[in-house]
């Protein structure tokens, strides 16, 4: 990485309504990395983004690519059997298949067609990393399977992987290499921090990090931005993407029509009934002090179907976690802050509400309200977990995420068998020293940079946002290739 060693080859992927937002951050890129970068070709995922990008005045080095210019996954055949014992000798097509449920609009499409779907990928992937052989590879996604199945064929290959994604810590990004959002260098620092004292810098961060949480209660998920996902299909939405397809032929939106119509006109049906079915069987308050607190997560999300794919079913999950409680212990649950009513199963609810020890909670109820009043908090991979840790309450981590690096009052699951013991242990737990918390975030601080990763987040499209995420791809890729020493390659906030 150093001037005098041959130019990198870079590839980026991106796709959706973030791709012009990621073009810039690339072009960014190529202007401060010089001549370190002799070519950097950007794989867009849909056809509109790839009209519209080509529409722009693009440094010479970077060259566009449509992804599904010839390739259409949904019409591909069946490898042979040969060619689909060597993708899962060489993938690992049993592993890779949590994927393939993370992208659950081909939920409908049968098993063949599925493994015919993720085959179809790899060898696109791999016949792209031939054709260019790039030495990095970027993207700004994680949450679906041809980001996935992307990021492990070209790492594989050797090209060094580099995801930018937002930071739980509001106004920060991590640049990670892997799918479960652990943060490179982070547990071998906070190791190293935890044999010394914080100077006076690094616990002027924790502290302001801590205050964030337990004092002005801003939300990791917020990420600055002051918006609502939309958890309802719109049925105008629908009607743009029918458009789209039919000007652009347009296949990142290749969920079956009749499967997206569909949805639309039942969620958005059923949104006042199962609305008032919510409020009816829900608390308004959390009282009890004697309880666990599992907040549901937002459906689809890469955070249970990707982080922690064998649990993607909640509502089982949360009646097997409750036939483990321990006695006179309740289950509080509440639904996620932007989880629309309408957008889950009908009679989700009432299934929920007749588990023995589970108690629904309105969801206009504040979650630290909550947090601080339970013994601890149960998630998959959420926010929820890491707010917790500030409070000192445990967490029983189902999936995976970064803050398990952490490992004080961090519980998993283990076995079901000694689930039981868990939750007995997490409800009597005495806590753990707050300077080892102040100690993993001055880690995480140190391994992430400043900047704006999130389209709805005011600012992020400002060519100063783009110059800093750029600056973080290329100190991390500095800290990747060995130049820099972990805990030197982020700037402290003054």
């Amino acid at each position: 990485m150093t001037e005098g060693k041959t130019p990198l080859r870079c590839l980026a992927y991106m796709a959706g309504n973030s791709t012009p937002f990621f073009i810039s951050i690339m072009e960014a890129f190529v202007e401060r990395m010089g001549s370190r970068v002799s070519e950097l070709t950007i794989l867009v995922g849909d056809r509109y983004q790839f009209l519209q990008a080509k529409k722009r005045s693009l440094n010479v080095k970077i060259r566009l690519i449509y992804q599904h210019e010839r390739f259409n996954p949904f019409h591909a055949p069946m490898p042979d059997t040969t060619r689909l014992a060597q993708l899962e000798q060489r993938y690992g097509i049993p592993n890779l298949w949590r994927y393939v449920l993370a992208q659950r609009m081909i939920d409908p499409l049968p098993h063949d067609r599925k493994t015919a779907y993720l085959a179809a990928y790899l060898e696109y992937y791999e016949a792209l990393f031939h054709k260019t052989r790039p030495d990095v590879f970027i993207t700004g996604g994680q949450d679906s399977l041809p980001f996935l199945a992307a990021h492990e064929v070209f790492k594989r290959n050797g090209a060094i992987p580099l995801i930018l994604t937002p930071g739980w810590i509001p106004g920060w990004v991590f640049v990670v290499d892997n799918e479960y959002l652990r943060i490179p260098g982070v547990p071998e620092l906070y190791e190293s921090l935890k044999g010394r004292e914080l100077t006076p810098e690094e616990k002027a961060i924790a502290a302001q990090i801590r205050d964030s949480y337990l004092v002005k209660k801003i939300r990791p998920t917020a990420f600055l931005a002051g918006h609502s996902i939309p958890a309802v299909p719109s049925p105008l939405r629908f009607l743009k993407i029918l458009a789209r397809r039919i000007r652009y032929e347009d296949r990142y939106f290749d969920a079956p029509l009749k499967e997206n119509m569909k949805r639309s006109v039942l969620v958005r049906a059923r949104m006042p009934f199962q609305k008032a079915v919510y409020q009816r069987l829900s608390h308004t308050s959390a009282t009890e002090k004697n309880a666990l607190y599992y907040p549901l997560h937002y459906e689809p999300e890469a955070s249970i179907d990707v982080l922690g794919t064998p649990y993607r079913d909640q509502l089982e999950l949360i009646e097997r976690i409750a036939s483990c409680l321990p006695v006179n212990c309740t289950l509080y649950v509440k639904e996620h802050p932007h989880m629309n009513p309408g957008a889950r199963p009908i009679g989700f609810y009432r299934k929920l509400a007749r588990i023995n020890g589970v108690k629904l909670l309105d969801q206009g109820i504040n979650g630290h309200e909550v947090i601080w009043r339970c013994k601890g908090v149960v998630t998959i991979a959420g926010t929820t977990g890491f707010e917790a840790l500030f409070y000192g309450k445990p967490v029983l981590l189902m999936g995976h995420t970064f803050y398990e690096d952490f490992r004080e009052g961090i519980f998993t699951p283990g076995s079901w068998e000694k689930m039981v013991t868990t939750l007995k242990e997490m409800v009597s737990f005495a806590g753990f020293d707050p300077v080892l918390l102040d100690k993993f975030v001055v880690a995480v601080i140190k391994r992430s940079f400043p900047g704006l990763n999130e389209i709805t987040a005011p600012g992020y499209d400002e060519p100063e946002n783009h110059a800093a995420l750029a600056k973080a791809l290329e100190t991390e890729l500095e800290f990747r290739a060995g130049k820099e020493k972990i805990g030197e390659t982020a700037c402290m906030p003054a």
